[in-house]
Formats: C-alpha cells, structure tokens, sequence
C-alpha cells in the first residue's frame, strides 16, 4: 500500500548496510522528500534516526495506520495500546 504517495523510491539492499556509512548517503536523497519509510527492524530504525537528525525532521516508527500527512497511528506500551501521534 502507497497511502498516497505520488513517488516511490526502493533500495533493494539485501541487508541494512551500517547507519554509520550510509546515514548521510540516504539524508542526502531523502531531503527532497516529505515522507521517508523503512521496514521496522532495528537496523532500519538507527538509520532513520540518522536521517531525521540530519534532515532535522521527525521520525515516528512502527506506524499502523495513516491519517494524514502528520498524523499516524503507532503501538505504545509494549503494544497493548494504539496511540494517534501529530508530526510537527
């Protein structure tokens, strides 16, 4: 499901190379987007972080349902709770 994008860019890795060397490589292509997802896996997550901090833009993970282009749905609390979260 595309939940609206207009553009979809893969990267076919077979694995997560390390953030530390690809970070500022994926930042960089990343910036010119709204939206940047990964699977969710702890590789990835590192990653993304790394790429919000250098974009200086949010990252909100494990999202299960999408509102809005700010607004998702994401487990919390071990999840035993589905929370609505706000992007600013």
């Amino acid at each position: 499901v595309d939940a609206g994008a207009s553009k979809l860019l893969l990267a076919g890795f077979q694995e997560v190379p390390p953030a530390d060397n690809i970070g500022r490589s994926v930042a960089e292509v990343a910036s010119g987007y709204t939206h940047v997802a990964a699977v969710s896996s702890m590789r990835a997550k590192d990653l993304m972080a790394r790429i919000a901090g250098i974009n200086q833009a949010a990252m909100i993970t494990d999202v299960v349902k999408v509102f809005s282009d700010t607004e998702f749905e994401r487990p919390m609390v071990a999840g035993s709770v589905l929370a609505r979260v706000k992007a600013e």
